[in-house]
């Protein structure tokens, strides 16, 4: 499976960088809870080429949404459901990820470096060209994840289970 296979299943970002408000991405996840819980009355969240860095996702529902090459330096995602979302080529660099489920997300090309991912559920995530260097992934769960030509430091995973199987 190739990288195109991959930017195939998300949107693709737009050439420049937008920063949205805060009441703007508020009123995005209101939105999207909606469509989650009933698709006729609200919107899905996309998130394309936005710098998010600094906003609060602590505890957020963004199951299914379509977040492509967005800076999340520094932020928050602390408990947050990010199941089945596409996070393609998004910056994650020095996040607190701690225990966020992102179990059958595609994270293609998306930076970790220095990113706490402690205790997350990242079963059959595609995380396939990630930049893994220095990211925390102590008791995170990689059942069945794709690690296709993922970087990173071997001294760094250390105490996360793949399938059944602890790493020490």
């Amino acid at each position: 499976i190739t990288p195109h296979h991959f930017m195939l299943q998300c949107p693709q970002p737009q050439t420049t960088m937008i920063k949205p408000t805060e009441s703007q991405v508020a009123e995005a996840l209101e939105q999207h809870g909606l469509w989650l819980s009933d698709p006729s009355r609200g919107k899905k969240a996309e998130f394309l080429q936005m710098d998010l860095r600094h906003i609060c996702f602590a505890g957020v529902n963004l199951r299914h949404a379509a977040i492509v090459g967005c800076d999340f330096m520094w932020t928050s995602f602390e408990g947050a459901d990010l199941q089945h979302a596409c996070l393609q080529r998004c910056d994650f660099s020095y996040c607190s990820l701690f225990s966020a489920n992102l179990a059958h997300s595609n994270l293609l090309a998306s930076r970790f470096v220095g990113a706490t991912v402690c205790d997350a559920s990242l079963g059959h995530a595609k995380l396939p060209f990630c930049d893994l260097r220095n990211a925390d992934l102590g008791d995170a769960s990689l059942n069945e994840v794709d690690l296709c030509g993922a970087i990173g430091n071997r001294a760094e995973v250390q105490s996360m289970n793949i399938g059944p199987y602890p790493v020490a």
